[in-house]
């Protein structure tokens, strides 16, 4: 039989056992990343077509670590076969800013003369972020070049750019009126990133609140928040969006009003009406913007307390923790 000086012994041999294996754990990932790369650097000049396209969806699975490779990806970008350049562009994008240097030869991509190529390349300056704000007028001249699309990508890349609002915005309010949603709403995203204060895009924004799709509206919620100097004008859209149909777009409303916080208290009692809904999604996002509120939710002091007394849980102390926050 094992005594128990033995026996706590051995937990202790293991627990330390354990200790070692996870602070270990980064270095022999590390060592397997740069592993897989050597691999794949070795391979790739002599893969066959299927064979190249495998390792280079392997090097977009790495993201950044896939940086030692920059150079074949460079390479393969030049390919004469789409699929290649296709897939070299994507593990180019998931580098992000680390494949800066591969500007030149992405913005030849981007004026490539096949839709998925061009348009994936736009993807990627897109993910290079501030580092590609050069590349602002060639993205504006490409975005009509190839259909919805296209239009789509560029519009992104132009708000993960930086780009010049009024440069842009003749190409948003263009976007705007599309009959693609995913046009409509990487316009809207858009907006929210490079229109400063709100003013110009409010007015187009406001044609789109019931916009046929919930991800357009749901965008809608997330880029008007952004605007807080026109709080008059978007918290009456987002009290509006929390009576929306979908409960994504419901939910997306109560966190916007969340992230105002006392601005919003004009909100205080939709809020508390959204306590009641459908989704357990929305009535929690609901109750955490009741309590960021403070003392703005004061018109709502009644149906919070009412609503704390059959809550459960978590929801159950985010609304005690609302009515404390009226105390204050």
């Amino acid at each position: 039989m094992i005594s128990g000086k033995m026996l706590v012994e051995l937990m202790l041999r293991s627990f330390i056992f354990l200790i070692f294996i996870i602070v270990s754990l980064p270095v022999y990932a590390q060592i397997s990343s740069l592993q897989r790369v050597d691999i794949i650097k070795n391979r790739y000049s002599s893969a066959s077509y299927q064979e190249k396209i495998k390792l280079l969806e392997k090097l977009s699975e790495m993201g950044v670590q896939a940086k030692p490779c920059l150079p074949l990806l460079i390479d393969a970008v030049k390919s004469d076969q789409s699929r290649i350049r296709e897939c070299a562009l994507v593990a180019l994008e998931m580098m992000g800013a680390e494949s800066a240097s591969a500007l030149p030869i992405i913005v030849d991509a981007l004026n490539s003369n096949d839709v998925v190529v061009a348009a994936q390349a736009a993807q990627c300056l897109g993910a290079i972020g501030k580092a590609a704000s050069q590349t602002e007028l060639v993205l504006l001249k490409r975005a009509n070049s190839y259909g919805p699309h296209m239009l789509a990508s560029c519009i992104k890349a132009l708000g993960k750019i930086g780009a010049n609002y009024q440069r842009v915005e003749p190409l948003l309010i263009q976007a705007y009126s599309s009959k693609f949603d995913d046009v409509r709403y990487e316009a809207v995203i858009a907006a929210g990133k490079l229109d400063k204060d709100g003013v110009r895009t409010l007015v187009y924004l406001e044609s789109l609140v019931h916009d046929s799709s919930k991800w357009v509206r749901a965008a809608i919620c997330d880029t008007i928040v952004k605007f807080k100097g026109e709080i008059i004008q978007t918290v009456p859209m987002l009290i509006e969006a929390l009576q929306d149909e979908d409960y994504f777009v419901r939910m997306r409303a109560a966190i916007a009003l969340g992230q105002l916080g006392p601005l919003a208290h004009r909100a205080a009692l939709a809020l508390a009406k959204s306590l009641q809904d459908s989704s357990p999604l929305v009535v929690m996002q609901a109750a955490i913007a009741l309590k960021k509120m403070k003392r703005g939710a004061e018109p709502a002091r009644q149906k919070i307390i009412n609503a704390s007394k059959t809550a459960k849980g978590k929801l159950k102390r985010i609304l005690i923790e609302a009515v404390s926050e009226l105390k204050l």
